[in-house]
């Protein structure tokens, strides 16, 4: 494999391990309206607006999400990387 070659597979292995890890399932998205039961206003991983019905149990808190793949991306975390990552949210 030539230099060239090599370079552009890294770089669609990286486009496509960004893809599956970083993005919500838009086939599993939530109704596009907002629950006021939630702690927050955005999603913490994507940073759009949460989705009814889109959320996990945080301690006694409700934390939303944008699509039902962000929360279960978030119930899948440690304990310490909810509470980073809850941090920030609005």
């Amino acid at each position: 494999m030539n230099r060239m070659s090599g370079r552009v597979l890294a770089a669609v292995l990286c486009v496509g391990a960004v893809g599956l890890v970083g993005g919500c399932k838009s086939s599993e998205k939530a109704s596009d309206k907002a629950s006021p039961s939630v702690m927050n206003s955005t999603c913490p991983f994507s940073g759009k607006p949460v989705a009814e019905g889109a959320t996990a149990s945080y301690g006694d808190k409700k934390v939303g999400f944008c699509c039902n793949g962000c929360a279960s991306k978030f119930n899948g975390m440690s304990e310490a990387e909810k509470q980073a990552k809850i941090a920030g949210v609005k």
